[in-house]
């Protein structure tokens, strides 16, 4: 890369959320480094680190291709475009820097790569936003450290919505529930138009058995959402967050369970009566039931991770609001007094006052907001 310029890297957490600092409360991490032998900050360092390559920028068409039995022309289904992942290589080097830099430099970006937050890389007018997914420290000796990592690009900075995410990123308990609620009715609807009988062996049953498993986690997990108050006096409030996320889990393992179940399933093997219609009916059911068990799974995974991120072995209570309700009667209602509402507002990362009941709302302990 040319030295005019610095490639900066930034931490920025999730996707929507203020750049000022980590999710978890902490300072974000950020690096700036150049080409150059004097480094853009004498106290921080940063020279002759720039990335030594060009910098890759590409993408791929995500489809499934699928070559039916006596027809010359493929059938292609285009799921959307995807960017590709970027390598950097480069390295730290004390002689340009100060005594110290290289091995600092390597634990802070270690850090920030084992947090798995998102990341902003820029460099002149280039920048994108999303995750460090791989990284390398090829050590030749404490003040000169090499480094490699691999970059997962989401978006281009400035481009990120959160009305356009995919379901892997939904941040609210319960609208995950009501996405993975949903998405198990579509699917037993599906199996309910399924061509059993022009299917051989057991594989009905097969799938059967694992779409039960996940209608029992789906309603496990509604019915501990419809407890307003999930931490009760004799749970240990870290009990509540790890059951949430266990029952969420399993929905995942259900989903993996089908797409598992329909991995070699295949019109010219499984169906004991090849006809036009039935091979059309069989993949239809096939490719219906395989697309909605991938975004169950992609939807049961980021909610338990929500949860998990949400453990609080200091909260009070986990809490669901009711609609309109308001941060001042909660406070009433597990401190005793509504001048607390603050507590709850700055653990909860709140920007408005106005809870539309999809909140599920940490109580903190007095002093621990």
């Amino acid at each position: 890369m040319s030295s005019a310029g610095a490639f900066t890297i930034q931490e920025i957490g999730r996707i929507g959320r203020k750049t000022g600092g980590r999710p978890d409360g902490g300072p974000s991490a950020s690096f700036e480094w150049v080409s150059d032998r004097t480094p853009p900050d004498p106290a921080k360092g940063g020279a002759r680190a720039c990335p030594l390559a060009p910098w890759n920028m590409g993408g791929t068409m995500r489809h499934v291709r699928t070559d039916y039995s006596g027809s010359r022309t493929p059938s292609v289904q285009v799921l959307g475009p995807r960017k590709k992942a970027q390598t950097f290589r480069g390295r730290w080097d004390d002689r340009y820097n100060f005594a110290g830099y290289a091995a600092g430099e390597m634990r802070r970006f270690e850090a920030m790569c084992e947090r798995g937050n998102l990341v902003r890389i820029q460099f002149q007018g280039q920048a994108f936003e999303g995750q460090i997914t791989d990284w390398d420290f090829p050590y030749r000796r404490a003040w000169y450290i090499e480094y490699t990592f691999t970059f997962d690009p989401h978006v281009r900075a400035g481009e990120a919505n959160m009305d356009d995410r995919s379901p892997t990123t939904t941040v609210s308990t319960q609208q995950a529930f009501d996405d993975l609620d949903f998405l198990v009715d579509t699917i037993l609807d599906a199996q309910d138009y399924a061509p059993r009988t022009a299917v051989a062996g057991d594989v009905m049953d097969t799938v059967d058995a694992s779409l039960a498993s996940m209608s029992a986690s789906r309603d496990a997990i509604g019915d501990t959402l419809d407890q307003r108050e999930l931490i009760k006096e004799d749970v240990r409030p870290i009990e509540a967050f790890t059951r949430m996320a266990t029952q969420f889990r399993q929905a995942q393992n259900d989903a993996l369970s089908i797409l598992d179940d329909l991995t070699a399933v295949r019109s010219d093997l499984d169906l004991a009566h090849r006809t036009a219609m039935s091979v059309l009916a069989f993949e239809d059911w096939s490719r219906s039931i395989r697309f909605r068990a991938r975004v169950a799974l992609g939807t049961s995974r980021a909610a338990a991770l929500g949860v998990e991120e949400r453990s609080d072995p200091n909260a009070l209570a986990l809490y669901r609001p009711h609609r309109g309700e308001s941060l001042m009667k909660i406070s009433r209602r597990f401190y005793g007094t509504p001048h607390c509402w603050g507590l709850i507002a700055e653990r909860n990362a709140l920007t408005t006052m106005a809870l539309t009941g999809d909140e599920l709302l940490i109580i903190p302990e007095r002093g621990t907001g």
